[in-house]
């Protein structure tokens, strides 16, 4: 259970990333709208367009890193329920691809 427990951790740490990720877009995007409101030159223009791209990639970003984190704890739970060896082995593998690739 030690294993899930981490992951479960990780998994907790990712979705916090996700929340302020989207947290941030919307600041971005409200950046963005009164920007669109009160700003005439090209540069801010520019600027607003810039924004709200970033936001609108920000945004997607949090909804799918929450939404893919779930998915995983429920596959490595559902894999550590039904064989803890074969889980331990891929959870081994990853951590020795992340190694050997960094």
């Amino acid at each position: 259970m030690h294993l899930i427990r981490n992951l479960e951790t990780y998994i907790a740490a990712q979705k916090g990333v996700g929340v302020n990720a989207f947290v941030f877009s919307i600041g971005m995007m409200a950046t963005a709208m009164l920007l669109h409101f009160y700003a005439s030159s090209s540069l801010a223009l520019g600027i607003r367009n810039g924004t709200f791209v970033i936001g609108l990639l920000l945004m997607l970003m949090g909804v799918g890193l929450r939404f893919s984190q779930e998915k995983i704890l429920q596959e490595k739970k559902a894999l550590y329920e039904t064989d803890q060896v074969e889980c331990k082995r891929s959870e081994i593998e990853c951590i020795s691809l992340l190694i050997t690739t960094n």
